[in-house]
């Protein structure tokens, strides 16, 4: 047997023997009453991941596609949208966005620093209001946690949507998506709204 390695960054992970056998097993077709039921499972599953009582979609597709949906779905090219970034996740949703033809306006912090509820609420008023905001829960790049209740409570009233890219922090730190007002939480391969 080949000697077990790991590899200290956010993926690939090691999977545990019980799953690697689990993929051996025969397939169920997608289309099968026995795959609807599993399916409708895992979607109830993930609510109390995401804290939620809303609807769960579920992306095959890596975390990067869920963030363009989250932007292409809730926007318009020229719609005005408020970029926080604290790292390289942050930078992924102003080039989507861009990419998108929006208007972004970027909040850069400093690499490493801590974004601030107050002063992101302070930069929507400035604007006189945002279609979206969008930001990282937890930036791998740097390692930083942003508050995302305070940040949806400091926003709440704005009328401009929350959008979070919780794919390296589900289920380690918590996003309490309803109570916070969160109504996009992005996890590697799950949306909840």
């Amino acid at each position: 047997m080949p000697e077990k390695r790991y590899l200290v960054t956010p993926g690939p992970t090691p999977v545990p023997p019980e799953v690697l056998a689990a993929t051996a097993l025969p397939m169920i077709h997608h289309r099968s009453a026995d795959f609807r039921g599993t399916l409708a499972s895992v979607l109830e599953r993930l609510q109390a991941v995401y804290r939620t009582a809303n609807d769960v979609l579920l992306f095959t597709s890596a975390g990067t596609a869920a963030m363009e949906s989250a932007v292409a779905n809730v926007c318009s090219a020229g719609d005005r949208v408020l970029v926080v970034s604290h790292g390289y996740f942050g930078e992924r949703w102003a080039t989507i966005a861009e990419g998108y033809g929006l208007a972004v306006d970027h909040l850069r912090y400093e690499w490493g620093e801590t974004p601030s509820p107050d002063e992101i609420g302070a930069r929507l008023e400035e604007l006189g209001g945002a279609r979206a905001v969008y930001l990282t829960h937890s930036d791998t790049s740097t390692g930083v946690v942003a508050d995302v209740q305070a940040t949806a409570a400091r926003l709440s009233g704005s009328g401009a949507l929350v959008a979070v890219d919780a794919i390296s922090s589900l289920g380690a730190v918590p996003v309490e998506s309803d109570e916070s007002a969160v109504p996009i939480a992005i996890d590697d391969e799950e949306v909840a709204s």
